[in-house]
């Protein structure tokens, strides 16, 4: 709907805000523990279509990236405690991978006074198949319903 000029502000929360003030932290602390370099990049397009793209958190090494959260510290326990990548991150993990090409990505929580959690993530193609079908099917509709609208970007 931005295309088309109509948006809803979502207001942030606390933590959401406190993660993106904490994020170049949770940054330098994964380059000291795992000895990588983050290399920062805005808005990335995949090389076949300029009609979706996504903002990393980083690239990695030649084919990695990472993704950093920074939520609250009982959120990064549950993390630890499920040793596992929450549901709710998958779409946009395996989206960015199938984006920028990449073939794993670093999952890395952290908060200044709780471990940090760190999962590496595999590229899933058949899925990141099925993010590619349903992104160009959503382009298609956002044509039909503009040409419905006579809008021109």
């Amino acid at each position: 709907m931005r295309r088309m000029g109509l948006d809803e502000e979502i207001l942030p929360s606390q933590w959401m805000e406190w993660g993106v003030e904490h994020e170049d932290h949770a940054k330098r602390a994964y380059e000291v523990e795992t000895g990588r370099t983050i290399t920062d990049v805005g808005f990335v397009l995949p090389d076949h279509t300029d009609a979706f793209g996504g903002s990393p958190d980083g690239l990695v090494d030649p084919d990695g990236l990472i993704e950093v959260k920074c939520p609250a510290p009982w959120t990064l326990g549950v993390y630890h405690a499920r040793g596992v990548l929450p549901a709710q991150y998958i779409p946009q993990i395996q989206g960015l991978m199938l984006i920028t090409g990449r073939s794993w990505c670093d999952f890395w929580v952290w908060h200044p006074q709780v471990k940090p959690f760190l999962l590496l993530v595999k590229a899933d193609v058949a899925y990141q198949a099925k993010i590619a079908a349903g992104l160009l099917k959503l382009i298609d509709e956002i044509k039909t319903i503009e040409e419905k609208l006579s809008w021109k970007p």
